[in-house]
């Protein structure tokens, strides 16, 4: 997938900063492979796999406030809406949330969305890393975080790419094989079309296809 932009914040100030304009990213590679600075994402890993691809760099250390959430309570998969909402008492605006960032220049609205996406953030991180401390939580998120700063977890081989897909276990061996070959064909269709896998077609429709095949006349 290709970077179109990156908003980033610190406790006094927040950016956006446009990698297509932009050709030397070698301060924000830099920035990301610092072990000095903690990098907080929520729900991290097309943004962990896209800033590799581009800056050869995998961030670390990191902290994903959706996972972090999960062990406080919130629900799996928790929205960074929700995020904001539960731990900053703030309800954002979707308004440009289905965007091309890809073009143009962008409007104020966009850079505006940019900037909430992350204004938030390092609040919520505070407040989130107080409760797990309180609780003595600190070290679970930090074992479960530990898989997502692997690099291995985004060097895919296309072929196996369907054993990341949920649910895959209750396919049988000639719906695994239809899963296998799907996750493969979106994999280097989204090379192709330099996008995020899940712009061709999500995990859950995956296993709907493989599960369903036999009403398939066409694919």
């Amino acid at each position: 997938a290709r970077l179109c932009r990156v908003q980033a914040a610190t406790p006094e100030e927040c950016v956006v900063i446009d990698p297509i304009v932009i050709k030397d990213l070698s301060p924000l590679a830099e920035l990301m492979g610092d072990e000095g600075t903690i990098k907080v994402f929520h729900a991290c890993s097309q943004d962990m796999e896209v800033l590799y691809h581009t800056l050869g760099v995998l961030p670390a250390p990191i902290f994903d406030t959706q996972v972090a959430a999960a062990f406080l309570g919130e629900r799996m998969q928790m929205s960074y809406n929700g995020l904001v909402h539960a731990f900053c008492d703030v309800d954002l605006p979707k308004t440009e949330s289905l965007t091309d960032w890809s073009r143009r220049p962008l409007s104020d609205l966009q850079l505006e969305y940019a900037v909430d996406d992350v204004r938030y953030l390092i609040v919520a991180y505070g407040v989130i890393m107080d409760r797990l401390g309180q609780l003595g939580r600190v070290s679970w998120v930090t074992d479960e975080m530990r898989p997502l700063a692997n690099v291995e977890h985004y060097v895919v081989d296309q072929r196996l790419a369907f054993k990341r897909v949920k649910r895959i276990n209750s396919c049988t061996r000639r719906q695994l094989a239809i899963a296998r070959e799907l996750a493969a064909w979106r994999e280097r269709r989204a090379e192709r079309r330099n996008n995020v896998c899940n712009a061709v077609f999500n995990n859950a429709d995956n296993v709907h296809i493989s599960l369903n095949q036999d009403n398939l006349t066409a694919f």
